[in-house]
């Protein structure tokens, strides 16, 4: 596929490794906005405003989120393969197959007029440890009130909550009439790949299969509010159709810090349920769409404290490092030249406190998700006085002198309650986690001895250190996460 040089193509855009990731950031942005506006890219997706409805500024917004997602962190130059022919004849044939499938599953008897309405929906359940953590704001509504939407096969029961199945590609509200639809985009989506030079089937499969997918639920099933609690989960096609079949406020709760990398950009809700406001305009810069942001504090730390009985601690731990996920050589979170090496050095700073402060307890704590085994921190740990735990992170960190990590957002979210917990950042260099914002100077430690004179004063000493002047503007209370929600929803 040669590249029209009058055009600005995905070609164009860079990563370069050795660049700061807040300026590599930036300038995905800048590029991949520019590429999106271009006329000839709004032609293509005013294909889809005229065949199906949806309007230019969401599928942009949907396209946008698609492409920060593709970046390319491990080369150090070109951000995306360069597209070629032979990749898009690779769509053709799944093209195809997708018809098949969503024609031939379909459901064959709809009835908008039996739509039922919820006060609240909860989307993006996989589970029922997900379903939990809403355990207090579902009894706010009242089950009866309440649907959940489940995106897998795991077998979801909550007391009186309806759950709602469904799986892609099956049960979509397909007519006849939308097949020629489909097929009208498809051979447009063709063309306007040579006039763009970009494969832009596999965008169209994208915004397709969205589309049918939420289309078919909310024609049957709809409610006033609609929320997830992974902020990173948002879909601009999703919001637009919810509100099209009578919803009223697409909401997005923060789960985590924010972070640089391919799932940090162009997030799109009509409520962002943030930690504090500081930490929504961080995501602001990544190109995110939040009509309102309310600061509510964390809803995983909500759950605890109204749990919390039933995490009891077995052991207690001077100092506890919490551990992160994805964190190896062309992981997703290697995103700059050296990261590894950094990352490397946090855990050999533990494990040398560990084996010079031997009357001091320390323990590593994994992420849920994480195997130890063959791991990079059990190969650097293993060597010091480490204890490996999967007990419950909050409780381990409540009920330690000190808490430490690489980037978990629990250091964050404890603050208020354990003041002596810190960023380990060797040099300052995590910018990917942790940005230019001042309110970092109260949360990270750059260097050993440093975090020496942090243990001698708090561990030794026993003396807390001081919580700083800002920490109200950038972490609050959790305690009434679920009733502040609950409240902003319905305006009580």
């Amino acid at each position: 596929m040669k590249y029209n040089k009058n055009l600005f193509n995905l070609k164009k855009i860079k990563h370069l490794r050795r660049q700061d990731v807040i300026l590599s950031a930036e300038q995905h942005v800048e590029s991949i906005n520019k590429f999106v506006s271009q006329d000839k890219f709004q032609k293509y997706l005013s294909l889809f405003d005229e065949k199906i409805g949806i309007p230019n500024d969401v599928l942009s917004q949907y396209i946008k989120s698609i492409i920060a997602g593709r970046i390319n962190y491990y080369n150090n130059s070109n951000a995306f393969p360069r597209t070629k022919l032979i990749s898009m004849l690779k769509e053709i044939p799944k093209f195809f197959l997708f018809i098949f499938l969503i024609f031939i599953k379909r459901k064959k008897k709809i009835n908008s007029l039996n739509q039922v309405k919820y006060d609240l929906m909860i989307d993006k359940v996989y589970d029922n440890n997900d379903l939990l953590r809403f355990e207090r704001l579902i009894s706010l509504y009242n089950e009866q009130n309440v649907v959940v939407i489940k995106h897998s096969n795991n077998n979801i029961q909550f007391k009186n909550v309806k759950v709602s199945t469904n799986t892609p590609l099956k049960n979509y509200d397909i007519k006849v009439i939308d097949l020629y639809k489909i097929f009208t985009i498809f051979f447009h989506s063709i063309k306007y790949s040579f006039i763009i030079s970009e494969n832009l089937i596999s965008y169209t499969l994208s915004i397709l299969n969205t589309y049918y997918f939420y289309r078919s639920i909310f024609s049957e099933t709809v409610a006033t509010n609609c929320i997830i609690f992974q902020h990173y989960h948002t879909d601009a096609i999703k919001n637009y159709l919810f509100k099209t079949y009578g919803g009223l406020n697409s909401c997005a709760i923060q789960k985590n810090i924010p972070k640089l990398g391919r799932s940090s950009f162009y997030y799109d809700a009509d409520i962002f349920f943030s930690y504090s406001l500081i930490f929504s305009n961080q995501f602001l810069k990544c190109g995110s769409r939040f009509k309102k942001n309310i600061p509510v504090g964390s809803l995983f730390y909500n759950n605890y404290l109204n749990n919390k009985k039933h995490n009891i601690l077995k052991t207690k731990y001077d100092i506890v490092l919490i551990g992160g996920n994805g964190f190896f050589k062309n992981g997703p979170e290697d995103i700059y030249h050296n990261q590894m090496c950094d990352y490397i050095r946090h855990l050999i700073w533990f494990k040398e406190l560990s084996l010079e402060y031997k009357n001091l307890s320390f323990a590593f704590c994994p992420h849920q998700n994480f195997t130890l085994e063959n791991s990079i921190e059990f190969k650097y740990l293993k060597e010091g006085k480490i204890n490996f735990t999967y007990e419950n992170v909050y409780s381990l960190c409540l009920n330690s002198k000190i808490n430490l990590a690489w980037c978990s957002s629990v250091i964050v979210e404890i603050k208020k309650d354990n003041v002596n917990s810190y960023f380990l950042d060797p040099h300052k260099k995590n910018r990917q986690f942790l940005d230019d914002s001042p309110i970092w100077n109260d949360y990270r430690i750059s260097n050993y001895q440093e975090l020496r004179l942090l243990v001698k004063k708090v561990a030794i000493n026993k003396k807390n250190v001081d919580i700083g002047t800002n920490l109200v503007n950038h972490t609050i209370e959790s305690s009434q996460v679920s009733e502040l929600i609950y409240r902003t929803l319905n305006k009580k």
